[in-house]
């Protein structure tokens, strides 16, 4: 909706302003403080990522955003979105800058369709939760190995 890229673009005008060297204070439509600074700023700029799969949501964040990130999609709805992202981005003029999009599957890991995802602008992804794969009574040695096996399995087989 308008109100949330209302919203979004007022809180990251603040932020912006809070990272700076002085002190900020603030009575707008959406949040009043006084005397609000973000110490230590950071070095360089952050990236801002947003969510959502709706309409409003994608268009927000092609037009304000550096990422998206999905909310748990199968592989076959992937490539509409991330199409959509696309054409969006071209048309705020913003397709050349960087933009990452982290894929939440809710499917199991597969390289295959990593690689195919990959190739239709999948940037980054989020794994499976320890609990759907080892139970949630896990221990962190069960982590680990899970960490080092899925390392072996999938991410250097993608590098």
């Amino acid at each position: 909706t308008r109100f949330s890229e209302r919203l979004l673009l007022a809180h990251l005008a603040r932020l912006d302003r809070m990272w700076g060297d002085e002190w900020v204070e603030h009575d707008g439509e959406f949040f009043q403080y006084d005397g609000i600074k973000v110490s230590p700023r950071p070095k360089q700029p952050l990236p801002i990522y947003t969510g959502g799969s709706s309409a409003p949501a994608l268009r927000r964040a092609a037009r304000l955003a550096d990422g998206w990130i999905g909310h748990g999609n199968t592989p076959e709805e992937v490539p509409a979105l991330l199409q959509q992202l696309q054409e969006q981005r071209a048309g705020y003029g913003r397709d050349s800058l960087p933009f990452e999009t982290v894929i939440a599957l809710t499917t199991p890991p597969d390289v295959d369709t990593f690689k195919r995802l990959e190739e239709v602008g999948m940037t980054s992804g989020v794994s499976y939760p320890f609990s759907m794969v080892l139970g949630k009574a896990s221990t962190i040695d069960e982590k680990r190995r899970y960490m080092e096996q899925f390392s072996e399995q999938y991410i250097q087989r993608l590098a």
